[in-house]
């Protein structure tokens, strides 16, 4: 096996290993949000969990579908452009619309059997119009995401591979100096010029476009310099942290360099796992539960909105805010778990459709 065939295929490797972390982490930026200042032990480890460490988490899915767009492309002609829309029809499109459609049904639902926990916070479903039935899959009732909130991170990435020949284009001659711009305006917070094309969605896509075009491994190879990464990280995640209790202006930069160094680490650090073991002694590593990993990413917000509710209305002191944040957590993914088992066994053909084939 030559080397450019081992590094490939242990980028294949680390996305395997990072899909379910990963996703765990999405989870927690959807778990439960307070007001911060009501619960300091809860405010300390959701600043460090949610907004720090789970900040890697998205830009490490649009960096992956970048590169996996790309991988087995040497040239997009029209022909091969076509082809791969077809498939992203299936694995994103008809998801997308099948997950925003259930979230109205859902809130409908909601709305007559349950008001109290429903009514206010989404416009009343019996009351939409053609307007509003079509804003659900772009900006939701005036809002900035779809009705399923957590589904913009599939918008943006429909929206950016219906422009790959133009992304194709820029990252194949403009190259690094196209990555540099991206992660420029991401960093000095440039509002992007389309809902769901944002420069931070761009930035780490395009990164991925790179790699998946030029085929190149995601690791690095001194352990050392991994090591050092590392520690920089630990560095950053302190600073961000001092930086955001004391409300200083400079920790919302602080935050995105962060976020793209927490990327590399991450990525280092699953690499050095990939090289020292075989991924497949990781117990999530079993096909079915790695495969629910879209489910729980479909399905998870509607839950974590309901049951946040729930758990508001419940909170008495610091203790119980934390309990409720780490239960939501490790309710939705066992649920998401156990749900897209149990869905696969009923129905393989609809779970198919409902995951994009991922099954």
């Amino acid at each position: 096996m030559t080397s450019l065939q081992n590094g490939l295929r242990e980028n294949s490797n680390i996305i395997s290993l990072l899909r379910f972390p990963l996703i765990v982490g999405v989870v927690f930026i959807h778990s439960l949000s307070l007001t911060h200042g009501d619960y300091p032990i809860y405010d300390l480890l959701y600043s460090l969990i949610t907004e720090t460490l789970c900040s890697v988490c998205v830009p490490l899915f649009f960096f992956f579908s970048g590169y996996l767009f790309f991988l087995n492309i040497e040239k997009l002609n029209i022909d091969v452009y076509i082809s791969k829309l077809n498939k992203r029809v299936k694995t994103l499109v008809i998801p997308y619309v099948f997950w925003n459609l259930f979230v109205v049904a859902i809130i409908g639902i909601g709305q007559f059997f349950l008001p109290s926990l429903f009514t206010g916070a989404f416009k009343n479903v019996m009351d939409f119009d053609l307007k509003d039935w079509v804003s659900i899959f772009y900006c939701s009732l005036g809002s900035n995401k779809p009705i399923a909130y957590q589904l913009w991170f599939l918008r943006d990435l429909i929206l950016m591979i219906a422009i790959t020949p133009l992304l194709f284009w820029l990252c194949k001659y403009l190259k690094l100096w196209w990555i540099a711009a991206l992660f420029v305006l991401s960093f000095i917070g440039v509002p992007s010029i389309v809902t769901g094309l944002s420069f931070f969605s761009l930035s780490y896509f395009c990164v991925g476009c790179l790699f998946g075009i030029y085929k190149q491994p995601f690791c690095l190879t001194s352990r050392k310099i991994k090591f050092y990464i590392f520690i920089v990280y630990v560095i950053l995640v302190a600073g961000e942290l001092i930086a955001k209790i004391n409300g200083w202006p400079c920790w919302e930069y602080v935050h995105r360099i962060n976020t793209l160094i927490g990327c590399i680490a991450v990525i280092q650090l699953a690499s050095l796992y990939v090289e020292r073991y075989n991924i497949s002694h990781v117990f999530y590593m079993k096909k079915s539960i790695n495969n629910a990993t879209f489910f729980i990413y479909c399905y998870h917000g509607i839950i974590a909105s309901f049951v946040g509710r729930i758990a508001i209305n419940h909170l008495n002191n610091d203790l119980e805010a934390v309990f409720w944040y780490f239960a939501i957590v490790v309710f939705i993914v066992i649920t998401g778990v156990l749900g897209y088992v149990l869905l696969k066994k009923l129905s393989p053909r609809f779970t198919g459709v409902i995951t994009g084939g991922r099954t």
